[in-house]
């Protein structure tokens, strides 16, 4: 029977994938996705941690979580020694006078060596309290790293401190605790993050966010509690540069908007069968998704669900274009009666629903833009509603 590493190691060599891109995709460390093709449970934490990491890995490769989960817990148990002594025989006992001897004889000998030996071996359980009371608040105080540039990655220790200067002001986030979670405190307080999730932090309170914190590791194995973050810095330069990118496609698309043919009367506005522009790259060329098709237009619903942090730009109906930053775990909905054009950041962090159809615009990490729209079909004299990429 094939084992658990085998599994994950074919399927991802099928699929064609390689560990550091699944370790960006799934924000698990390498190390424990090598770790679970080795079959090398002891680099985790416990037990909840190898099958959480387990079920995200199988269910990104396409595998059942249940099967591999199943697998895992039969491998533990041919793992468990077997019970020799209760397989053996126990041979005769012993007298229970010559017992009963032995422990009262046990038992004067530490009453005399207490008597003596008291006093002194209280006096060594209290410096040794004191210090490891000592090493723990050495341990508290930790190392202070300083974030001299847009993007900090590294390892850092329960009780480090990050030190950020904003406008001139030093701030610090301060990582107070790492067990299953890391626990942060930052200047408008206290909050805790799993491992792979990602927050966002203002550290002035402009309700402007200024910093991205991403958990990628939580190691408690060994004396030492560690955790692997990424801080990025929302400076004006990495906004602006976002900001930039998403505003010349906005420009091509409003370009195409004006050059296209004025619709007829009740249809649709005439986007093109194809993109709007031409994509310079062919890696960055993507195909028109047909959807619905309906003998007369209806209604267009969007909804989004964010699974990460991204600004978005839309437009309804040829209304006024609006703008916003959302954030994981947010939801978004836009209805429009002919069309919507949306601008998106980091087309990966979101999950879309278009009029009940789900919709993938895009991989982790790219600006896209995208025109939603009915289109007349006129040969058929149908409407069907388009997804087209525009570059």
């Amino acid at each position: 029977m094939e084992s658990i590493g085998e599994k994950l190691k074919t399927a991802r060599e099928q699929a064609g994938f390689n560990l550091d891109q699944i370790a960006r995709d799934t924000n698990i460390s390498k190390h424990f996705l090598q770790a679970l093709e080795d079959e090398d449970f002891s680099s985790f934490a416990g037990e909840t941690y190898i099958i959480g990491f387990l079920r995200t890995y199988a269910e990104y490769l396409g595998l059942s979580p249940e099967e591999l989960i199943t697998l895992y817990r039969n491998f533990k148990i041919q793992e468990q020694p077997i019970p020799l002594n209760e397989l053996l025989d126990k041979g005769e006992k012993k007298p229970v006078g010559l017992l009963i001897a032995v422990i009262a004889v046990v038992v004067a000998g530490l009453g005399v060596g207490g008597y003596f030996l008291g006093p002194r071996l209280a006096a060594g359980i209290s410096e040794a309290r004191a210090a490891r009371a000592e090493r723990r608040k050495d341990s508290l105080s930790g190392t202070v790293y300083e974030m001299k540039d847009e993007i900090m990655e590294r390892r850092f220790a329960a009780g480090d401190t990050v030190s950020v200067i904003l406008n001139n002001t030093k701030y610090s986030i301060s990582l107070t605790d790492v067990s299953d979670k890391l626990t942060i405190s930052a200047p408008l307080g206290t909050m805790g993050i799993n491992l792979g999730d990602e927050v966002l932090i203002d550290l002035d309170g402009d309700k402007k966010d200024d910093i991205k914190l991403l958990v990628r590791d939580i190691d408690v194995t060994g004396t030492e509690k560690a955790v692997v973050i990424r801080l990025d810095r929302f400076t004006l330069s990495s906004k602006t540069a976002v900001a930039a990118t998403l505003s010349a496609q906005e420009e091509t698309s409003e370009l195409y908007k004006t050059e296209a043919p004025a619709a007829a009367e009740g249809t649709a506005p005439a986007a093109a069968a194809g993109s709007l522009g031409a994509a310079t790259l062919p890696s960055r060329k993507v195909n028109t998704l047909s959807l619905l098709e309906s003998p007369q237009i209806k209604p267009i619903s969007v909804d989004i669900i964010f699974r990460g942090y991204c600004l978005l730009r839309y437009v309804s109906d040829s209304a006024v274009r609006e703008e916003r930053y959302f954030h994981k775990g947010e939801t978004f909905r836009l209805d429009a009666s002919k069309e919507v054009r949306i601008w998106i950041s980091n087309a990966g962090s979101l999950k879309a629903k278009i009029s009940g159809v789900d919709v993938e615009l895009g991989r982790p990490g790219e600006v896209a833009t995208r025109l939603i729209a009915w289109q007349k079909n006129e040969e058929t004299g149908s409407f069907t509603l388009n997804v087209v990429p525009v570059y």
